[in-house]
Order: C-alpha cells, then structure tokens, then sequence
C-alpha cells in the first residue's frame, strides 16, 4: 500500500515515515501544503496523512482543494473485512509510541458493494481520530460485524474518554468545529481544527446512502457507521 505523509515538522515525519515502512508501506513524505497537493493529484495512493497547520497551504486547503477535483466513486463487491483490518493495521504502532492500545475486532468474511478506496479512508480517518483523541493509557477498538437485522454493515470505532464533549455531539462532523477544553489533545500535540477528517468521513458515508453516528457512553466516544 502506498501512502502521502504531510508533515511540516521534519523529525515527526521522519518517525511516522519510519513506522509505516516497518509495517511495510510505501511512503512518500513531503513537508508543505503546495507539495501535498502536487503529489496527491498526480500520483495514485492508497491512503494520505494530512497535517492541519502546514506552509503554502494547510491541510484543510488542501482538502478542500482535492474535494473540489474528486472523481467519481467507484462502487463494487469487496471484501469490507480486509479493508478495514488493512487501514487500521498502521495504527497499532503508533497507538503504542503514545502509550495507548488499539484493538482491532473485525469479523471475517464480510462484502460490501461501496468504492474500496473511499472505506479504506473511512477507516483511517475515525481510528486516526480514535488515537489522537483517547486519554493517555487509553484504548482505541476498531470493530466490523453485521448489524442485527443483517441488512448492514457496521463500522465501529471507538476510544476511552473521561472527558467527552458536550452539547449536540452532531457538531463534532462539521468542518471547523473546534471543541478545546473538551477534547483536548494528549501533551505536546499541537491543536487544529477537529471537524476535518470527521466531515469527510461524514461525506464518504453519505454517499454510500449510509448513516454515521457518534455517542459518549460509559466512558467511551464511540463512533458509528451503518453501511447499506
């Protein structure tokens, strides 16, 4: 699998390039928004980790930019259960450089008529999230299994939070909603728009004809997509 890293602070790229090619990715990695953009448009990859603060442009330009350019979905039968576990593999690693663990519970077996590369963005997208949001010690669960009417498909991700934000939990998919005392990130992180992935992911599910949900329950922020 091939992947673009977006990193303007060389010495994390370097350590996130060095723990995905342990893992056996293929990583280019580049250090502004322009070169992000540049390489994103012109090259065919599997997945891509944006910064948010970056120079040139910033990651949320950066999506925005790619949006507006996006092709059309692809939908056919694949194999759902070696997706999610291949795009949540990645984050085990770095789950653990934080201190945290990441669970993955995925039935076998499963197929999905949806655009693969999309789920497999779906999926890094909400445990990407799951880790950098999950309280220090904390555990991060990635879990796929069949609804209980077997007419869906549910992804579930989910990570501990003693803390979890309050309001209308809806707001947390909107593209600059930012939620600092709530959510706040582990030491040393820097802060950035939390809504960015979370609205994309929204996106992906929506144009599957699907429903993505959030909740805190039990000490958890638990993460919801019911794909039809």
């Amino acid at each position: 699998m091939r992947l673009l890293l977006a990193e303007d602070e060389v010495e994390l790229a370097n350590a996130l390039s060095a723990v995905l090619k342990h893992k056996n990715y293929s990583v280019d990695a580049v250090y502004n928004g322009i070169d992000a953009y540049n390489y994103a448009i012109a090259q065919d990859y599997d997945g891509i980790i944006l910064d948010i603060m970056m120079p040139g442009m910033d990651g949320i330009q950066v999506l925005a930019k790619m949006e507006e350019e996006k092709p059309a979905l692809t939908m056919a039968d694949f194999n759902i259960s070696d997706a999610v576990y291949d795009a949540a593999s990645p984050f085990t690693t770095l789950a653990e450089t934080k201190g945290k663990k990441l669970t993955i519970d995925v039935a076998n077996g499963l197929t999905y008529h949806g655009d693969e590369g999309a789920i497999r963005q779906l999926v890094s997208i909400l445990t990407e999230n799951a880790v950098k949001y999950a309280d220090d010690s904390g555990e991060i669960i990635v879990k796929l299994f069949t609804s209980h009417n077997g007419k869906e498909t549910d992804l579930e991700v989910s990570n501990t939070c003693k803390e979890p934000p309050q309001g209308d939990l809806t707001k947390l998919f909107d593209r600059f909603y930012r939620d600092d005392s709530s959510r706040s990130r582990s030491k040393g992180e820097k802060k950035g728009g939390y809504g960015i992935g979370l609205s994309i992911a929204q996106a992906i599910v929506r144009s599957h004809k699907s429903k993505i949900s959030c909740k805190a329950e039990n000490g958890m922020m638990i993460f919801t997509a019911q794909l039809k």
